[in-house]
């Protein structure tokens, strides 16, 4: 397209405009700022638009357009990095997918993915995990929380106290998002382990802290938090070890319900979700993979055992332990396992790798989960001005960050999922 042509697309009417920049994918929406001035000029028009940013998050939700693969790598030296892969494209016969190193300016190198909603990531400084951000790696917008001081009281008294993991999730009977950090921590009465939990709704500007937690919901250490049905979900400690543990981020209650049978033989089990249902996957010692669907939400009768897949169909992800990323299309699974990903047609059973490239070549931790771009305002959620400070620096560049990859993923594509 010439320049000519260009700036004439910026006269048409406002409501045509509007109507066409709604409908492209995140990503195509963000290139339009980098084209010349007056596409900026409308770019910053739009940011800032509630009604169009809301239109536009509601349509790409829809069609899924913009949906993210969001890699956090933790290395030796005590930093993380996180990267951005596009994989919506993943029916195309393309053999790599470039991964794009997000920026943000931290007090501290070392932080803790805890999770992503609606296009905004939550991360938590380690190792204390008590300061929270909120992030939006396409506006390149950071919003820092008030510590969180849960802990302090056990910490004075010297009782034994350590994090447990945290929850971030949108609650959309009130469209407000809201950040779980737990803890566990010894009685100092009856010496019992229990569970702390503490709140922060954003827009709030307090942490609350949440009274009478069971004593039943203690966490396993190795532990995430999964969101599905508007509750967040975990495995509970070893003495409820067949109960899965739930907190409504709506009501703030709390309730237990049983696991899907446990044959013993299971090398790990883990929580997921399914086609907008809570999974749980055996990872078992007899070289197969089961998927559990729970059909009819918070009845432990109700576990269906989904799917079986053998090991051999997994092609390197067969090491386990596994997790589901995302359900494509309602028949293909997204599993990660380390640093490996792959698609699993559940009705072909067949199996797709994906192979990624841009990752550094040295890490000890991996972790990936979905992230869906939106144009949605940390700092507009939280009460304040969008506009930019130096606390909000642009994260997010033309081209990638990192010029040559050290590390690539090896994989076999089987079929067009």
């Amino acid at each position: 397209m010439t320049t000519k042509m260009l700036r004439s697309a910026c006269h048409l009417p406002e409501e045509i405009m509007f109507d066409i920049f709604s409908r492209l994918p995140i990503l195509d929406l963000f290139q339009c700022e980098l084209v010349c001035k007056d596409w900026y000029t409308i770019w910053t028009k739009l940011v800032s638009d509630r009604f169009f940013v809301n239109s536009h998050h509601s349509r790409i939700n829809q069609n899924l357009d913009g949906s993210n693969l969001l890699i956090q790598c933790c290395t030796s030296e005590s930093f993380s990095k996180l990267y951005l892969v596009n994989h919506e494209n993943h029916n195309t016969n393309t053999t790599m997918k470039t991964a794009f190193e997000v920026k943000f300016k931290l007090p501290l190198k070392k932080f803790k993915l805890v999770g992503s909603s609606n296009g905004l990531l939550c991360l938590c400084l380690l190792p204390d995990e008590e300061v929270y951000y909120i992030c939006n790696p396409i506006i390149g917008e950071v919003l820092q929380l008030p510590r969180a001081c849960g802990v302090d009281t056990y910490r004075e008294k010297n009782l034994l106290c350590y994090s447990t993991p945290s929850g971030f999730a949108f609650d959309t009977t009130t469209n407000t998002y809201k950040v779980v950090r737990t803890w566990c921590f010894v009685d100092e009465v009856f010496g019992k382990l229990k569970t702390g939990v503490e709140i922060y709704t954003i827009g709030s500007g307090r942490w609350r802290r949440v009274k009478n937690v069971p004593t039943c919901f203690s966490y396993l250490p190795e532990t995430k938090q999964v969101f599905v049905n508007g509750a967040l979900h975990w495995h509970l400690d070893l003495k409820f070890y067949n109960c899965i543990g739930a907190i409504d981020i709506k009501s703030e209650n709390f309730r237990a319900f049983g696991k899907p049978p446990d044959s013993r033989i299971n090398r790990k089990r883990t929580l997921g979700v399914f086609k907008e249902s809570l999974c749980l996957i055996d990872d078992t010692i007899e070289g197969e993979v089961v998927l559990w669907i729970m059909k009819d939400y918070g009845i432990t009768n109700s576990w269906t055992k989904e799917y079986t897949i053998r090991y051999e169909l997994l092609g390197p992800l067969w090491r386990g332990p596994f997790e589901i990323l995302r359900t494509v299309k309602q028949q293909s699974v997204l599993f990660h396992r380390d640093e490996d990903l792959g698609y699993y047609d559940v009705d072909k059973e067949e199996f797709k790798h994906v192979r990624i490239d841009g990752i550094p070549g040295y890490f000890d931790e991996f972790e990936a989960v979905v992230h869906l771009g939106s144009l949605i305002s940390p700092r507009t959620i939280d009460g304040r001005s969008a506009g930019k400070s130096t606390k909000t620096p642009r994260c997010w560049r033309q081209k990638p960050m990192i010029k040559k990859p050290s590390r690539s993923m090896l994989v076999t594509f089987n079929i067009n999922v």
